[in-house]
């Protein structure tokens, strides 16, 4: 069953579409940051912006194509690597008679390597020929189809906005486009988008490959599985899309302004040797985008983290090979939740279960800290969760039912035991039988002149008798906390101290005496009942007697003994209650010396079968209650 549904639930697994377990699933990895906290990003990358600051200096936006000339000016003369630029100029810039494309043409020649943005448009009609063949030359000219794909995972561009004929003429290209997600959270970047037959790169990854001088031809697209750098290998997931490492909250990625930058307040060695990425931050003209960090991270910023991620080869890895490990994972969670779930100890069984979702929390948590595997947390859980709920609800179920047939076993006991007796008994506690010494009070009650009596009443009548006696001894004993062990045709054996004794079992005794003697004053059957009863206080055993397939729940041993002959005693003394000294001595221990009233010291007197012999108390006919 663990097996089943760790399986079913790991199949049943959404793309990432933005489906209910999808979605939880992203947003556990957007938890798993904010648990790692920030990370440094690399030192080679550099933001040079188009911030607040820049348009009041300047005083316009968009800033003039001359200004941005004269910064990538500065950045060659500061000795900066190469230079990617987030601004979509897609068309001729303001400047009089065009000197501003001039200036950033001439500009971009002396750059080494710069990469423009193109963007992706999404609504249209086909893309003309002219922008085909301007891309043709920028898109990836290798491209292999080794894995399986899925039909629409990846995002078709209807046509690409691109640079201005002179300025795409310098430089190299790559997309901008950003793939946010639920709730408009940015976690993915397509490294590639599909234009007709061809694959168009994204700009970090043109600058990442000129940064470790990977030839274009060894840039090697593998759809939807992985993108290659010559010997390096980035795996991709679906839409060939990069899992963002994001390295912190805005600003994590060192920024300067293009104003400081224009008036020479930004030193050589901040920026030499360094990939420089220019974009805008400046509020309302600046793509921002909400991450697991901050809610307003420049575009610019995110273009920065791709080429980290890239560069350093610490994007996040949720390719096919993790969503397989997620399928290992779902089984063998499931499994393990099974198995705690059916620990014998409940309370161990849920301790038990949360440490299992708990050490499978750390373990993801781990390996997404220390070695960027975004392993599914959630599908694991889920099937754990599903496993423990459905064994639990079985346990319950189970107990429910056992619970039904102990309460049926149990009234089963009460009407053969006494109610305490069948509590103990259906409760399992064994021990309270097996030879447990104990001090008790035994009782032992017979109708004098039964047989005669039987006769007279014949068999219906004598049964009708013997029910209403025996109801009313066990009335008597119950009110005084005693137990009938057994009732022998018109007498029984009732003992004070079963299961649990306690120091008014003796008085408890003398009580039930004088209230059976006063309940079977009145006639039953039409004539009076005549007891004889007698009492005796001293130690037992409580055991269980009887056979291998029969047995009742007594108690053994010389008092029991005592007080039958003490019973059979009272005939010859002609009273109708005899207790021995131990029972009289014990009642006024505890006070009770109000029940002692009528009783008469006889003597010590010996007993058939026993050596020693006991004082016994007789009660006179006089005192007999009603």
């Amino acid at each position: 069953m663990a097996l089943l549904v760790g399986g079913l639930v790991s199949l049943a697994r959404p793309a990432a579409d933005g489906r209910i377990l999808a979605a939880l699933e992203d947003a556990s990895i957007d938890w798993r940051f904010s648990l790692r906290g920030p990370r440094p990003p690399p030192a080679e990358v550099v933001i040079v912006a188009l911030d607040d600051a820049t348009l009041a200096g300047l005083g316009r936006f968009p800033v003039p194509r001359l200004r941005i000339a004269e910064a990538i000016d500065r950045l060659v003369d500061l000795e900066a690597g190469q230079i990617g630029i987030d601004l979509l100029l897609v068309e001729a810039g303001g400047d009089p008679g065009s000197a501003g494309d001039a200036a950033l043409q001439a500009a971009l020649r002396r750059a080494d390597r710069p990469v423009m943005a193109v963007a992706g448009v999404f609504q249209g009609g086909p893309p003309g020929a002219q922008a085909i063949e301007t891309l043709r030359a920028a898109a990836l000219p290798i491209v292999l189809r080794t894995g399986r794909q899925t039909a629409g995972e990846a995002p078709h561009p209807h046509d690409f906005l691109v640079p201005v004929a002179g300025l795409r003429a310098v430089a190299q290209l790559g997309h901008v486009n950003l793939a946010t997600g639920a709730g408009g959270m940015l976690r993915r970047m397509p490294l590639a988008l599909p234009l007709g037959d061809l694959q168009i790169p994204a700009l970090p990854l043109v600058l990442a490959a000129n940064r470790l001088l990977v030839g274009r031809n060894d840039i090697v697209l593998d759809l939807g599985r992985a993108v290659r750098l010559g010997p390096r290998q980035v795996p991709t997931g679906p839409g060939n899309a990069i899992e963002i490492n994001h390295y912190g909250p805005r600003g994590s990625v060192p920024t300067y302004s293009v104003l400081d930058l224009l008036q020479g307040r930004i030193d050589r060695d901040r920026v030499a040797g360094r990939t420089v990425l220019i974009g805008s931050t400046a509020t309302g003209f600046g793509d921002t985008f909400i991450t697991p960090f901050s809610r307003d991270v420049p575009g610019v910023e995110v273009l920065a983290s791709v080429f980290g991620n890239l560069l350093r080869q610490d994007a996040l890895i949720r390719d096919r090979s993790i969503e397989g490990i997620g399928i290992l994972a779902s089984v063998g969670l499931a499994l393990l939740a099974f198995l705690a779930a059916n620990l014998r100890l409940l309370g161990l069984s849920i301790v038990a279960f949360g440490l299992l979702l708990a050490g499978w929390a750390a373990v993801v948590q781990i390996l997404f800290s220390g070695w960027n595997l975004a392993l599914p947390g959630i599908e694991p859980t889920l099937a754990a969760i599903m496993v423990a709920l459905f064994v639990y609800a079985a346990r319950m179920r189970a107990q429910r039912q056992r619970s039904q047939v102990l309460a049926r076993e149990r009234a089963n006991l009460a009407e053969m035991h006494a109610p305490a007796i069948a509590d103990a008994v259906a409760s399992g506690d064994r021990a309270l039988f097996d030879d447990r010494p104990l001090q008790a009070a035994v009782l032992f009650v017979d109708v004098v002149g039964y047989t005669g009596r039987s006769e007279r009443l014949g068999p219906d009548g004598t049964a009708r008798f013997l029910r209403n006696l025996h109801e009313t001894v066990e009335s008597a004993a119950s009110a005084q906390g005693g137990i009938v062990t057994q009732f022998i045709g018109d007498g029984a054996m009732l003992v004070f101290g079963l299961p649990q004794p306690g120091p008014t079992d003796a008085a408890a005794a003398l009580a039930c005496a004088r209230d059976l003697l006063a309940a079977t004053s009145l006639p039953m059957e039409g004539e009076p009942v005549r007891l004889r009863i007698g009492i005796h206080f001293g130690p037992v055993v409580a055991t269980r007697l009887g056979g291998h397939r029969h047995r009742q729940i007594s108690v053994a041993g010389d008092t029991v003994n005592v007080a039958s002959r003490l019973e059979q005693l009272a005939r010859g003394l002609e009273t109708r209650l005899a207790v021995s000294d131990a029972v009289v001595n014990a009642a006024r221990e505890t006070g009770r010396a109000d029940l002692l009233a009528g009783l008469e010291r006889i003597q010590a007197m010996p007993l058939r079968g026993r050596l020693m012999p006991v004082v016994v108390w007789a009660l006179r006919e006089d005192a007999v209650p009603g």
